[in-house]
């Protein structure tokens, strides 16, 4: 075709990623990209690939303003914290330092490009994701649930099918009628699964990193993230499935379960930095979710006093993601 061509890509941050990328012709005159999420996740350099190739954002819609005009939905947020156990924690640490001897012997220019420490923190990760304390935390927010006649129209998300099983038991002592979906789940399935939600046929799905984007579950009205990460396009995408506008639909729940690392006992110093800044990223995600939240005021003040104890300053936090978390 020798004529112009308008370019047009939805949920455009794929395009940062290497193999994505080389669709990037320079044949395309006029170019939109669509996303709620343009800086990709720990990866600036296919962050400026689509900063480069898009320009400058040309028209910004925030969710504050979505929320005010009723395209999308209020939201509660609720916060519960635990730590991890001993042995956690123990196997957590010994993952840092293996992480921090790697990072000060390594020769890599951009540490992140190095596999194994790429592995480690993948691992590290795992520990936080997979919490056995989680499991009483799932139960307390069910037992809530319950006592509200609100265990339905829910949305479940778990790191992978290990920890699957034992959210499972939990839920069928409330006599949960539910349906999982992950990445091996065929699209008509999906489709059944998500309509029998819909139709209150079923109380709640749960999902195995899946249904972050692009799919539009109707009558969804609460949500548990067991697993998250700090991933901003994961939650936020997240966040997205439950705030759809429905009718008779006031308001959204959002339940989070957070794990945090006690650096109370740290007795070295470079380590206790390290996960005092690990904390801090977590927080970051928390004041996103939070400064939208139609009970603002009360994670505010639950996140004020959890940051304390670790050596956080949450209103710094929150004035510096302002900008971008509204």
């Amino acid at each position: 075709y020798k004529g112009k061509i308008f370019f047009i890509a939805d949920e455009a941050h794929w395009l940062g990623a290497e193999n994505y990328s080389k669709a990037l012709s320079n044949r395309y005159i006029y170019r939109l990209g669509l996303t709620a999420t343009p800086i990709r996740y720990f990866d600036e350099y296919g962050t400026k690939i689509l900063l480069d190739y898009f320009k400058d954002v040309v028209f910004k819609y925030t969710l504050k303003e979505a929320i005010r005009d009723g395209w999308l939905t209020p939201y509660d947020y609720f916060m519960t914290f635990a730590y991890l156990t001993e042995d956690e924690a123990k196997e957590y640490q010994k993952l840092t330092k293996k992480y921090t001897k790697r990072m000060l012997i390594g020769k890599q220019k951009n540490q992140l490009e190095d596999n194994n420490l790429m592995l480690i923190l993948i691992e590290r990760a795992k520990i936080v994701k997979k919490a056995i304390n989680k499991l009483n935390i799932f139960g307390e927010i069910l037992q809530k649930l319950s006592k509200k006649n609100k265990l339905n129209s829910l949305l479940v998300y778990v790191e992978d099918e290990e920890q699957l099983s034992a959210y499972l038991d939990i839920m069928n002592e409330f006599g949960i009628e539910y349906r999982k979906i992950d990445g091996t789940t065929k699209d008509k399935d999906r489709e059944l699964i998500l309509n029998d939600l819909s139709e209150n046929k079923i109380d709640c799905v749960i999902a195995m990193k899946v249904l972050d984007e692009g799919v539009d579950i109707k009558k969804l009205t609460r949500a548990i993230f067991v697993s998250s990460s700090g991933n901003s396009k994961q939650f936020i995408q997240r966040r997205g499935r439950i705030l759809r506008k429905v009718e008779g639909k006031k308001i959204s729940e959002i339940y989070d379960i957070c794990i945090m690392v006690d650096t109370k006992n740290q007795k070295e110093n470079m380590f206790k930095k390290i996960e005092e800044r690990i904390m801090t990223n977590e927080f970051i995600r928390l004041a996103i979710f939070s400064i939208s939240a139609h009970n603002k005021a009360e994670c505010y003040t639950e996140l004020e006093r959890v940051g304390k104890n670790l050596n956080i300053d949450i209103y710094n936090i929150i004035n510096n993601v302002r900008k971008y978390a509204e």
